[in-house]
């Protein structure tokens, strides 16, 4: 088995193990009334809520038709598959809140520099020719 391979089940399988944590911890938020709908709270966990708002612009910065109407089947499945990651986003933005955890904009800079240097390194290693660049360029559009 290729270690690009190994690597990416290990990935999926974190993935999944965190995403079913997180939705074990959170609770479809209380019906408010009188409240803007973007500002209304549609899931809620220890430490945040996300709001339908919250949702509308993730959605919409995933590549989701925002002409699409909300009861379209397409969306709510589309939507099914975005929260699970909106949700582990604003749990650990509050839990970085919450224990002082900063990161600057260089220090986010190095650690996309590293990833893309091991993406590249992976890509060398299966026998493809690319730079580190263009492997990690190839990698976000399996991924997406």
């Amino acid at each position: 088995m290729s270690k690009l391979f190994e690597n990416r089940m290990l990935y999926v399988s974190l993935l999944v193990g965190v995403t079913i944590l997180v939705l074990v911890g959170c609770n479809a938020a209380e019906p408010v009334a009188n409240v803007d709908s973007q500002a209304k709270k549609i899931v809620t966990f220890d430490g945040g809520a996300v709001t339908q708002g919250e949702l509308d612009k993730f959605a919409e910065q995933s590549g989701l038709d925002s002409s699409m109407s909300k009861d379209d089947p397409q969306y709510q499945a589309a939507i099914q598959q975005i929260m699970p990651q909106l949700v582990d986003i604003e749990i650990a933005k509050a839990y970085a809140q919450e224990h002082d955890i900063t990161v600057s904009d260089k220090e986010v800079d190095q650690e996309i520099a590293k990833i893309k240097e091991q993406v590249g390194d992976q890509a060398r290693s299966s026998g493809q020719d690319l730079s580190d660049q263009e492997a990690y360029e190839q990698a976000l559009k399996q991924n997406n």
